[in-house]
């Protein structure tokens, strides 16, 4: 008897792309070392055949280069050393030591089977032993016993399971190269009669389709990324797939190096049903910055234009606002809450889905959100600063535009209100500004109107774009920011000449005009006071007087006219026009306190008539007497009241 030895090698799991034979090195004549090496398993195994008797051989695995190889000549020793390898492409004759004979090319389709299953795909050493023992049978050389630590019951169980899987060998499945329509979420089972894909690689996704095995059952599910494609598997590496090779060494054991020619495989062809797509838009503010956390409500439509909300969805952190996988057709989405800062967008966005629409960065729709401005205002005395403004003062109404966009034209408008009539929009102003990104400030002059005379006035503000559409508005009644109170002093004044109100032509008197006040200027308050002196009845000045005088105890203001001496003036009627002018650091301003020009106020008027023909009081008329002094008009006009104790001009 010959006495072999078996060794176990390492096994890998096989791959095969598509229905390629990956053929390589393995098929080239080349040489190699073989060794033998104890098995992990201890004992021997006794086979017979072809004549031969009893052979025995002690567990020993057989390695070509490290790799795992089976004995075909069981009467010929192994014999360490070179050997050089053929391709095994048709029947292979065998010249042993004790048997000569050949191996048909199904045999060796047999053996090719039973060295992957019975080994490769599971390696242990004890079913390399086994496996070599089935390869023996399939040449006609039987196992008969198994001493040591293996035995006949474990290998005749082996050889049933191996056996089973080898008799019923089919390299695809049932529905192999079937062609399958789905829809997108659709699930499609295939049940593979042939037992074959249980055996082959089955990946979780390939193509966009989502894949699950589950024994002989295959499910396929159609997903928005599915492509219209053919799907393949195979078994898990092809380190074992190809053609097989005879190594052989003279005076040595023939040797099998055993691949499978033809590996399991499977391919189904599947296309997906585009019944949805795609659409996005993205949300930007006036300068194009993406704007997050914006929600929009979705709407469908249908054909008969029932409206159905989809749900609330909201802008990303890139301000994009993605719907993926909706049902062809038309819909549309509507602001529900803007970002805190940002004016609510009420539009609808009407947008149709075509199945299989894609979301590009082209093809997004972009959505301008403005930013929402604030506007306050303050209302006050223009020069003092104050809330009290009287007859002939400037309001000065200060509007604060807050939280503007960048280069956004705007108009704010202020109004005026009396609170006392609830009469609004008395007076209206407006201006066009261009926002700055921040805060602005604007401000408006508005005249004091004789209609709010003693009135509390209350100002409100709108913001406007540059359409003339109101986005921001602000009125409150009660709002003392935006309000201010116009004062109407009562005024009485009362002109004298030496305390009386007739004068006789050519005689000194010097013009006294006290003016009283009530509810206005308080004790020691300083005022700037210009006179003037006209014909009654018109507004014919002949004189004029300024100076400076603080109000008394009384709340008067008494003005002797210093320069004025009716010595000089004609007989006739006469009348003073008083005007007072706020003082600010000791000078005048334009601003009119108060004003009295009533050409024929009797309290303001004095006479100077002539002893022998009196001037008629009250009669309006100042004919009497004057002819004969028109000279003398023209000579008081022109210098005859100097300003003696003027203090400054306004």
């Amino acid at each position: 008897m010959k006495a072999k030895y078996f060794k176990r090698g390492l096994m890998t799991a096989m791959a095969l792309t598509g229905f390629l034979l990956m053929t390589g090195s393995n098929s080239s004549v080349d040489a190699a070392t073989v060794t033998q090496t104890p098995s992990s398993e201890t004992g021997t195994i006794t086979t017979y055949g072809h004549g031969n008797g009893n052979l025995w051989e002690n567990y020993m695995i057989i390695r070509k280069d490290g790799k795992a190889v089976f004995c075909v000549d069981p009467t010929t020793a192994v014999i360490n050393g070179g050997y050089t390898s053929e391709a095994i492409n048709d029947a292979v004759y065998i010249d042993g030591d004790t048997w000569n004979g050949s191996i048909s090319t199904e045999q060796i389709r047999k053996m090719e089977l039973i060295a992957y299953y019975g080994y490769y795909s599971n390696p242990t050493d004890a079913r390399y032993t086994y496996t070599q023992a089935l390869i023996w049978e399939v040449i006609g050389f039987y196992p008969k016993n198994f001493d040591g630590t293996l035995s006949m019951e474990d290998y005749n169980n082996f050889k049933a399971e191996v056996t089973n899987i080898v008799d019923n060998y089919k390299s695809v499945p049932s529905w192999n190269l079937e062609k399958h329509e789905l829809k997108l979420g659709e699930t499609l089972t295939l049940t593979d009669t042939n037992n074959v894909i249980q055996n082959l690689n089955v990946e979780t996704s390939q193509s966009g389709y989502n894949l699950s095995k589950s024994g002989n059952t295959l499910k396929i599910t159609a997903t928005e990324a599915s492509e219209d494609t053919t799907l393949y598997f195979s078994e898990a590496n092809n380190e074992y797939v190809g053609t097989s090779l005879i190594w052989r060494k003279p005076g040595s054991q023939t040797l099998a190096e055993l691949f499978i020619q033809d590996p399991q495989h499977g391919a189904v062809e599947v296309t997906t049903v585009k019944t949805k797509g795609d659409f996005g838009f993205q949300k930007v503010d006036f300068e194009g910055n993406p704007i997050s956390g914006v929600e929009f409500d979705l709407y469908s439509v249908a054909a008969d234009k029932t409206e159905t909300k989809v749900g609330t969805y909201t802008t990303d952190d890139n301000g994009n606002l993605e719907f993926r996988s909706l049902e062809q057709g038309n819909y549309y989405i509507v602001e529900s809450k803007a970002k805190e800062g940002y004016t609510l967008d009420t539009t609808k966005y009407e947008f149709k889905v075509v199945a299989g629409n894609k979301i590009t960065s082209e093809n997004k729709k972009v959505l301008t959100n403005l930013k929402e401005p604030e506007i306050e205002t303050l209302a006050q005395n223009y020069l003092k600063e104050t809330k009290e403004v009287y007859e002939f003062e400037t309001i000065k109404e200060t509007a604060y535009l807050k939280n503007t966009d960048k280069g956004r034209v705007y108009k704010v408008r202020t109004y005026m209100n009396d609170y006392d009539t609830r009469e609004e929009r008395l007076s209206v102003q407006e201006k066009e500004v261009v926002g700055t990104g921040g805060d602005m400030q604007i401000e408006f002059e508005y005249p004091v109107l004789k209609k709010t005379f003693g009135h509390r006035i209350v100002f409100g503000e709108e913001v406007l774009d540059e359409n003339g559409t109101v986005i921001k508005s602000h009125f409150d009644w009660e709002n003392d920011k935006e309000t201010v109170y116009v004062r109407m002093p009562k005024i009485k004044t009362t002109a004298q000449v030496n305390g009386k109100k007739v004068v006789t032509v050519g005689k000194d008197g010097k013009v006294t005009d006290t003016i009283a006040y009530e509810g206005f200027k308080t004790e020691g308050e300083e005022v700037f006071v210009r006179l003037e002196v006209a014909k009654y009845g018109t507004e014919e000045v002949v004189g004029t007087y300024e100076t400076t005088a603080k109000v008394n105890d009384k709340g008067e203001l008494v003005i002797t006219a210093d320069n004025i001496n009716t010595k000089d003036l004609p007989a006739g009627k006469y009348v003073l026009f008083e005007t007072i002018f706020e003082l600010k650091d000791g000078k005048p301003t334009k601003n009119i306190i108060s004003q009295e020009r009533n050409p024929k106020n009797e309290d303001q008027s004095f006479l100077v008539e002539t002893p022998d023909q009196p001037t008629l009081p009250n009669t309006g008329t100042q004919e009497s007497g004057l002819t004969t002094i028109a000279g003398v008009l023209a000579l008081i006009g022109a210098g005859a009241f100097g300003l003696s104790k003027k203090k400054e001009q306004n």
